[in-house]
């Protein structure tokens, strides 16, 4: 099985080589031909240094079944999402990340014609398709390289918050990612003072100690620079975090909050409806409840938050993470649009706003990553006897909301307990872990 839970990911010539990356390809093309579709796919890439072996890899293997391809070089996976959702020309996007992880890493993202990340069903059919014989195709298609493809992504930004960002004093941590030079230049387009860090791109300091999982850094640039407020992205530009003047570090789950209750304000909230996943802190749907908004709950992963917005007509969702989704831009997490979004709300109203993240009491949860054999974190979901050991812990613990679940692109199984007294959830950690490791014996 190639397609984990956010498309394609491995280590660099392990578990992901330009063989993959051209079969891939070929399995999407062969797709879009017994579709009955007609059009261009758009292929961008983050920074890494393998990125540009791969992006070739997996055109050549669309170009070989007579579609056109445009490669548009590094962008943020949400600009592939954005460009494929605002141009009829392009039937699908392809997207060349590991998202969060180091350089060591690499992999692919599919996207449909709407912009969205491909469904489980849809990835089976591109897998399956690997498998067949080449066809015959006389006809190639075209493939071009244009930077400029860009433009509209970056101009659509400046347009949507022209006069919303102004005189505020900004630190911006890229991860060495994809937005290390997009997001500086669309701050300062905007009348931003920014400070740069880790906004280089070398090809192997991707995501390496900063960036959205690592934001260190940022808080200690941005007391000692004074700074209003800084941003910190992933390597692919799909995850934000925040941390304000006086080093406070805002999750995902905050930003969620501060601005679905702006969205409120602004009549901007569909159904009085936000979307979270079954990580999403249960303080978050406290607040929200007592603002009239109920969290619907969706499985791990954008791709599930946004099939929920989809579904119940949600016009904001995120993960604690800190991928956020605002479904009338675009159908996936785009963190420099959810960056200014947040931004302009915090120039708007900062005492509202502040105050809206301060009521946001967090209820105690502990978050343990217990590292397991791949074979084991594939069969998770079946282990019969594992289930049944995990759900006699939930029933000693009624009160407490146990996640235990497998991880999509690591060796681990992450386990989230949340509950009102810190001992137990510790107490319930350290048993679940216990059952883990003794089945791996």
């Amino acid at each position: 099985m190639l397609f984990g839970t956010d498309g394609v990911r491995g280590i660099v010539d392990k578990d992901i080589n330009p063989e993959i990356a051209y079969n891939i390809g070929k399995g999407f093309a062969m797709y879009l031909k017994e579709n009955k579709v007609s059009g261009k796919v758009l292929i961008g890439c983050d920074t890494r240094i393998s990125s540009d072996t791969y992006m070739y890899a997996v055109a050549c293997g669309v170009a070989n079944y007579n579609f056109d391809v445009d490669i548009v070089g590094i962008i943020p996976t949400p600009g592939i999402s954005y460009l494929v959702l605002n141009n009829k020309e392009y039937i699908g996007g392809v997207m060349i990340t590991a998202s969060h992880n180091d350089s060591t890493y690499n992999g692919i993202k599919i996207f449909n014609s709407y912009g969205e990340k491909t469904s489980k069903d849809v990835e089976d059919k591109i897998e399956n398709n690997i498998a067949k014989e080449a066809c015959n195709c006389i006809n190639k298609g075209k493939i071009r390289y244009d930077e400029q493809i860009l433009t509209s992504y970056i101009k659509n930004l400046i347009t949507t918050f022209e006069n919303r960002i102004s005189k505020v004093k900004i630190v911006i941590d890229s991860a060495n990612g994809s937005n290390y030079a997009i997001a500086p230049y669309v701050y300062r387009t905007l009348g931003a003072e920014v400070i740069e860090i880790n906004c280089n791109n070398d090809g192997v300091n991707i995501n390496n100690n900063c960036g959205a999982n690592h934001i260190e850094q940022l808080q200690q640039t941005v007391l000692k620079s004074k700074a209003d407020i800084g941003i910190a992205f992933d390597g692919d530009g799909d995850r934000l975090r925040v941390v304000l003047s006086d080093g406070k570090v805002i999750s995902g789950d905050d930003i969620l909050l501060a601005l679905a209750l702006n969205f409120k304000k602004k009549n901007r909230l569909n159904n009085l409806l936000v979307a979270g996943t079954i990580m999403t802190n249960g303080g978050t749907e406290n607040a929200l409840r007592n603002h009239g908004i109920k969290l619907m709950r969706s499985d791990v992963g954008d791709k599930n938050l946004v099939m929920l917005m989809k579904d119940n007509g949600i016009a904001i969702g995120g993960e604690s993470s800190g991928h956020i989704c605002i479904y009338n831009y675009i159908r996936s997490c785009d963190a420099l649009y959810n960056s200014l979004e947040f931004v302009s709300c915090l120039l708007e109203d900062d005492v509202e706003l502040l105050n809206i993240i301060n009521s946001n009491f967090v209820i105690p949860s502990v978050t343990k990553n217990v590292v397991i054999s791949d074979e084991f974190r594939k069969t998770f979901n079946t282990n019969i006897n594992v289930d049944r050991d995990i759900i006699n812990i939930k029933k000693q613990y009624p009160d407490s909301r146990i996640i235990v679940r497998p991880s999509g692109t690591e060796s681990v199984i992450r386990i989230y307990v949340e509950g009102t007294d810190c001992v137990v959830n510790q107490e319930i950690v350290e048993k679940i872990e216990k059952i883990l490791v003794n089945y791996q014996l």
